[in-house]
């Protein structure tokens, strides 16, 4: 990994943001930027949104000051000389952060998806999905009252879309940074789904082994796969699960919004968004292993 990027509002899911991330870059021993992001125009925001958002749209070097103070509370935290860096941008917030993050070839964004007061939620909530939306390199988003730890427990639902396979290579190598237990979840919503899930199944099971990965798979019941994902991540007290940004459409999933949406709407452990793009190559990340 290249670059961690956490985006900030100043709230203090944030910085929780903050903290989490340096867990990541201190096992990758990768850099660390904060990016802030001041819209253009503040004029369509309501008076509600309080007296600090008047203060950022009159005096910009309120944000460099937060940001610098945050640089200097952190700095220390890293445990390989990596730099702790803060950006400041101006335009569409999530925009700003997603071209931000496609400078690098792999970044990885930290984020919050909801703030606290009517500013941060602005910025963390609507954003937040859109900046998962749009862009092609990894997220990790955990909601409001998460405590950033490291990660024992990973879950991987293992579907019938073709993409689903392209987790593997990113979960193999966060399982290997935190000597962390996947768990295969073989999830499908009827029987005709079910051979084409353990084709998958076994094809990631094989990386697995030769990547040295510690899992275990587990076929869960046909139904509604969010539900049985989550209700099996909740069981194991998962500290992680990964879905991609774009599903194969069922008509459950027609009805409900699609897979990914429905389990970072519901999930309370953090979730790792990966887009349908080769970025982690599962082969060419397996043969660097061991």
């Amino acid at each position: 990994m290249e670059k961690i990027i956490v985006p900030v509002d100043f709230s203090k899911d944030s910085q929780k943001a903050i903290e989490y991330a340096i867990i990541f870059a201190n096992k990758w021993k990768c850099d660390l930027d904060l990016i802030y992001v001041q819209p253009d125009s503040f004029a369509y925001f309501p008076e509600s949104f309080g007296a600090e958002l008047q203060l950022l749209e009159k005096n910009e070097t309120i944000a460099y000051e937060k940001l610098e103070k945050l640089t200097k509370m952190y700095q220390s935290k890293l445990t390989f000389d990596q730099n702790l860096q803060f950006r400041v941008r101006k335009g569409s917030i999530f925009k700003e952060v997603v071209e931000y993050a496609e400078e690098y070839q792999k970044s990885l964004i930290v984020m919050s998806t909801h703030g606290e007061s009517g500013f941060e939620r602005l910025f963390m909530g609507s954003n937040a999905y859109k900046i998962l939306s749009s862009t092609t390199q990894p997220v990790i988003t955990f909601k409001k009252g998460f405590i950033p730890h490291d990660i024992n427990k990973i879950v991987m639902p293992v579907d019938a879309s073709i993409d689903t396979r392209q987790k593997a290579g990113i979960v193999a190598e966060i399982a290997s940074l935190f000597n962390s237990k996947v768990y295969l979840v073989e999830v499908a919503n009827s029987d005709l789904e079910r051979k084409t899930v353990a084709a998958y199944s076994h094809q990631i099971k094989e990386l697995f082994d030769d990547a040295g990965v510690n899992y275990k798979i587990e076929k869960l019941p046909n139904g509604n796969i969010t539900d049985q994902t989550l209700e099996f991540a909740n069981k194991i007290n998962a500290d992680l699960i990964t879905i991609m940004t774009e599903q194969e459409e069922s008509m459950t999933n027609i009805l409900l919004g699609t897979y990914a949406h429905q389990m970072l709407n519901k999930s309370e452990i953090p979730m790792l968004t990966i887009t349908p793009k080769e970025f982690y190559k599962p082969n060419e990340f397996f043969k660097t292993q061991g």
